[in-house]
């Protein structure tokens, strides 16, 4: 175990890991980083699972918090930047090759390499291979299983970030439907997360059967904002019509001009604790404006207050190199033997859960297999509580970070998913933790694989069972 220096509590690394770090060109102009973490040894057993994690957001940096989750848990794990450095999307302007290396080139060159070197390094062919990440990670192991199917034999994808296009447009639209924080009806986060999301919980919370604070599925939730329009003489606790607009443009999905949905809604009882200012900052977001900038425009000054449709349509049929990620038939994959995890927070304020069932539905309809018979290889699990990717106010800990408070089988999406692939055990439900800021293990919540819905039953018990009782809530 490596040792911090500058926080002598906290480890970088937390297992005996060998660590090979190589540069890959990928054109004369292009190039991508990757890491390689193996375990010497995990728990006195061998080594046998190979294993790769993406990356975030339009991200050119290596996930070391994954790669030490996951040669933690005694898999060889690779990783890269995707072909350039830092978060921001400069290297793509006028370097398609750069872009292609985003949208899949540069992972899916780590895996075969990655592959090749753990025969040189074990002596011995892998076991199983697995994907693990979130957010464009969960986007990357989505294109894993649509392109290269024979990549991994299992995916755990969550809250990905498809169809890509759509969801940077998506972005894009926030700017135009909050306002600049310096317009007189800007709402600012403190309202969001006060005045707003209180009339949230008081419009939906119960529509689970519980006041927890916490929507099993917010998709059922039809919020009214129009609730909090000022009456006459009212000064205080309320909004003006112009902020009931505002709000009312989070809350709505993106369409296109024939009235198709482009991308959903931010759906209600979203985390506004985390990442919700990122979305409501009244500021352009950098995500979507370097991808006009540099990929649409090709034009560093395009000024992302002019954005409109017609800039989100041409933005969504350019779609470089497939990187939307939106192909329903997965028959490929599932002919490969691969198995798929896909979670998505019901508190995501960044990508909208109602996508993940939109993807789902897509997959179902493109094969023409029901719920039922997809879960063979492919199932969908709704987690509450969690928003984007990791924290929330719920059970949200389904032990795909770093820092997870357990590992056990039922409570370890990278466990779970292990047992699936090697010992023929599908998961029925994931099991998510709350945990204290003390990093402990609160209480925890079944989630349900999808389309069941969880549902407080603990008045049925006398006296009721408390919303945080393990037995309080049934999958139906």
């Amino acid at each position: 175990m490596l040792e911090n220096i500058l926080t002598p509590d906290d480890s970088v690394i937390h297992s005996d890991v060998c660590r090979i770090g190589w540069n890959v060109s990928t054109s004369d102009r292009s190039h991508f980083l990757m890491e390689a973490w193996f375990p010497r040894s995990h728990l006195l057993r061998p080594v046998h699972r190979f294993a790769a994690t993406g990356s975030y957001m339009l991200n050119g940096c290596i996930d070391y918090a994954m790669l030490d989750h996951m040669s933690f848990l005694g898999l060889a794990t690779v990783a890269t930047n995707n072909g350039h450095a830092g978060m921001r999307g400069f290297a793509f302007l006028h370097n398609p090759n750069v872009v292609r290396d985003y949208a899949d080139r540069a992972l899916h060159s780590a895996i075969d390499a990655g592959k090749q070197l753990f025969r040189a390094f074990y002596g011995k062919l892998f076991f199983k291979s697995y994907y693990v990440d979130c957010s464009t990670g969960g986007r990357q192991g989505f294109m894993s299983a649509q392109r290269y199917p024979g990549d991994f034999d299992d995916i755990v994808a969550g809250s990905p970030a498809l169809p890509f296009a759509n969801l940077i447009a998506r972005i894009a639209q926030f700017l135009i439907k909050t306002g600049k924080y310096t317009d007189v009806s800007f709402v600012p986060i403190e309202t969001w997360r006060t005045l707003v999301h209180d009339e949230i919980m008081r419009q939906g919370d119960l529509l689970d059967g519980a006041e927890d604070g916490i929507l099993e599925n917010p998709s059922a939730c039809q919020f009214m904002p129009e609730t909090l329009i000022c009456a006459d003489g009212q000064t205080k606790d309320c909004l003006s019509p112009e902020q009931v607009r505002y709000i009312l443009g989070i809350f709505t999905p993106l369409y296109g001009a024939d009235g198709s949905e482009l991308f959903p809604r931010i759906t209600p009882g979203a985390d506004f604790a985390r990442d919700f200012e990122f979305v409501v900052s009244g500021t352009a977001i950098f995500i979507s404006t370097d991808w006009m900038r540099y990929v649409v425009k090709n034009d560093s000054a395009w000024d992302p207050s002019t954005f409109t449709l017609d800039d989100a349509m041409e933005m969504i049929h350019q779609d470089p190199f497939g990187v939307s990620t939106w192909v329903g038939d997965l028959s490929p994959f599932e002919a490969c033997g691969g198995k798929i995890l896909h979670n998505h927070g019901m508190e995501d304020p960044l990508i909208s859960p109602e996508n993940s069932k939109r993807y789902y539905a897509h997959v179902s309809r493109t094969m023409n297999r029901p719920p039922a018979s997809l879960d063979s290889f492919y199932r969908f699990f709704s987690i509450s509580g969690l928003g984007h990717c990791f924290g929330g106010s719920g059970a949200y800990d389904i032990g795909n970070r770093q820092g997870s408070v357990s590992y056990e089988t039922r409570s370890n999406v990278i466990s779970a998913i292990t047992n699936w692939v090697e010992d023929q055990q599908p998961p029925e439900v994931l099991r998510g933790t709350n945990v204290t800021v003390d990093r402990e293990a609160s209480w925890w919540r079944a989630h349900c694989r999808w389309p069941k819905q969880n549902r407080y039953v603990g008045n049925r018990y006398v006296p009721p069972l408390s919303p945080q009782d393990k037995d309080a809530w049934t999958c139906e």
